[in-house]
């Protein structure tokens, strides 16, 4: 189940990267 959770926000958090371009910087940074 945690898996699956932490699988969901990496993909909610992509998602969020892909529509805000310049935001992804700062999230490939604490990457």
């Amino acid at each position: 189940a945690l898996t699956r959770h932490l699988m969901l926000r990496e993909s909610q958090l992509w998602n969020f990267i892909d529509s805000h371009d310049e935001c992804a910087a700062i999230y490939a940074a604490l990457d």
